[in-house]
């Protein structure tokens, strides 16, 4: 089954033209690609209804608590430079994936061209399996879901690979991937798993050249659903290392 690549599933959240036929009969049978829609149209709209109030500065108290959170890790003092464009900085426990941000990109600059794909598609070239793939281990042992995680450079892309067999996945929902440090404190949302058969769920990711595998170096498969929190749903049926 062909699933539709990041630019047709942009297309058939935000555009206002007719939707195609054939992506639009994917999205009928296909619970991952119509999440990743209905979660770009939400993205969109929120853009939309915020952007017309005006921004308004939060009480010190505020900070004060993020600082308090985050503990003596956080570097309070001036930047040298403004962060560039993907760079990881801090990472939040609840953190919007790829197509998502690129809605939010697409609200205010659709006209231009913009565009951000970091989950490979069917229309990606076929890329080759990583070699020393890391076994993917079950949180719970009773479960008998077992996986692999592969990391490689293709193209000067760094490409992950992650795999899950007999794993059933509850009605109404469907299986994510993230990058999380040791803690599980830090997570980085790579995108939803495909089905590829009876209980077995792929996906492959382009990573930002400048995500710190040396601290989110632990990759997690978690259970989501269709509930429109883009937040980890604490549901993890397995991790592995992601080097």
């Amino acid at each position: 089954m062909r699933h539709p690549g990041p630019d047709e599933l942009v297309d058939a959240a935000l555009s206002t033209r007719d939707p195609d036929p054939g992506t639009e009969a994917h999205l009928r049978g296909c619970p991952t690609c119509r999440a990743e829609v209905e979660a770009l149209r939400g993205t969109a709209q929120l853009a939309r209804e915020g952007a017309d109030r005006p921004l308004q500065d939060p009480p010190p108290t505020v900070w004060e608590r993020v600082v308090d959170e985050l503990g003596p890790d956080l570097d309070t003092g001036p930047a040298a430079a403004p962060a560039g464009p993907g760079t990881v900085t801090t990472l939040p426990s609840r953190r919007r994936g790829p197509l998502l941000l690129a809605a939010a990109a697409l609200v205010v600059g659709l006209a231009g061209g913009v565009g951000i794909g970091l989950t490979l598609g069917p229309g990606d070239p076929e890329v080759p399996d990583a070699p020393g793939a890391v076994p993917l281990v079950a949180l719970d042992p009773g479960s008998g879901a077992t996986g692999s995680t592969g990391l490689a450079e293709i193209g000067g892309r760094r490409i992950l690979t992650v795999a899950l067999e007999h794993s059933a996945v509850p009605a109404g929902g469907y299986l994510e991937a993230w990058l999380m440090d040791e803690g599980a404190t830090r997570l980085y949302a790579l995108g939803g798993l495909t089905a590829g058969g009876p209980d077995r769920w792929t996906g492959r990711f382009v990573l930002p050249a400048d995500l710190p595998l040396d601290v989110l170096d632990t990759v997690d498969v978690s259970v989501e659903h269709f509930d429109g929190n883009p937040g980890h749903s604490g549901e993890s049926l397995a991790r592995g290392r992601a080097t």
